[in-house]
């Protein structure tokens, strides 16, 4: 199944199922040109929808938070010993 996962500045993540934004933006062009649900042309818009392309732009140019809230499911991250993990850091000195 595939998701898209969203991050906020603040390190929240959250996922969505791909076809639900799919779905949003075929039922949309559904309506703007006249096709029905299920009909040969949705079921080809939605295979459109789902490229990475199309579920990237139609979410930052025709979505907001509200639009997508309810579908969204935050990933807990996940409680880590820095100190178990100490040994094999990766040191960066940057200027």
């Amino acid at each position: 199944m595939k998701k898209i996962e969203i991050t906020f500045i603040n390190g929240d993540k959250f996922e969505i199922v791909a076809e639900t934004i799919a779905e949003m933006r075929t039922n949309y062009y559904a309506d703007k040109d006249g096709f029905k649900f299920g009909s040969k042309e949705w079921k080809e818009e939605f295979e459109h929808s789902m490229t990475d392309y199309e579920l990237k732009g139609w979410m930052q140019n025709n979505l907001d938070w509200k639009d997508i809230s309810r579908f969204a499911m935050k990933v807990e991250t996940p409680n880590v010993d820095y100190d178990k993990l100490w040994s094999d850091i990766n040191i960066n000195i940057v200027e």
